[in-house]
């Protein structure tokens, strides 16, 4: 017997069914493409912001860490609140004199110099006074200051303070949110910022940040720190 083959007809229905599915498959994969895309930059963006409002929350604990006496008599702020920037200080390392530092002077000289460079912030106290200079050169042991010293300061009775500043601010030609330590070049620590805003209240000792992001404006992330060794500071003060 005979067997009858496929018209011509039915193998274009066929061929067509065929072109359609695989049409359909290819836009289902393309949306799930897209999606997961998606899904993954929205990941991403959650986790940096986490990231960020974590390592400024661990900066803004650490304000004034190591500087209670100098906070409680005045000699400096933990917390700065300008109108572009948000800085924070605290203790980096203790320093040593090797000689008496005169009233007037613009030099002192250090056991160890390491980590000392210009722009670095310098906190000197003893029992009765204290002030805070930036160091404008460094000359083997010998550091130079901006401004000269307004007291007296002996060596033995004196303490020299490195001070780590950490400041926060918004460069609104590029929408990033950067972390400068001391007077290094300031790094990235978040894309897409659409607006920075901070507040320190001396009264509360309550610092605060607010960001929003291009992408999703709509969404504030805030954050709300007391940090603990300002409040010391301003609790030994009264």
């Amino acid at each position: 017997m005979r067997r009858r083959g496929f018209s011509l007809l039915e193998v274009l229905l066929a061929t067509t069914i065929f072109f359609l599915a695989v049409l359909a498959s290819l836009e289902f994969f393309g949306k799930a493409g897209k999606m997961f895309i998606k899904l993954k930059e929205s990941e991403e963006e959650a986790l940096a912001v986490c990231a960020t409002l974590d390592k400024m929350k661990i900066d803004l604990i650490r304000a004034g860490q190591g500087l209670i006496s100098a906070l409680s008599r005045g000699i400096l702020e933990g917390i700065s609140a300008g109108d572009i920037k948000l800085s924070v200080f605290s203790k980096d390392r203790d320093l040593r004199l090797t000689a008496d530092i005169p009233s007037g002077s613009t030099m002192f000289t250090l056991g160890s110099v390491e980590g000392m460079m210009p722009g670095s912030e310098v906190c000197i106290l003893d029992s009765r006074k204290g002030e805070v200079h930036t160091v404008s050169m460094v000359n083997g042991k010998v550091v130079y200051i901006a401004v000269p010293f307004e007291f007296n300061y002996k060596k033995k009775d004196s303490s020299l303070l490195l001070i780590e500043k950490i400041t926060f601010f918004l460069d609104p030609k590029t929408h990033v949110l950067r972390r400068q330590v001391n007077s290094s070049p300031a790094q990235p620590l978040l894309e897409d910022v659409q607006e920075f805003e901070f507040f320190y209240e001396k009264e509360t000792n309550i610092a605060g940040i607010r960001f929003r992001l291009i992408s999703h404006t709509e969404k504030e992330h805030a954050l709300w720190v007391y940090p603990k060794n300002v409040g010391l500071g301003a609790f030994w003060k009264e």
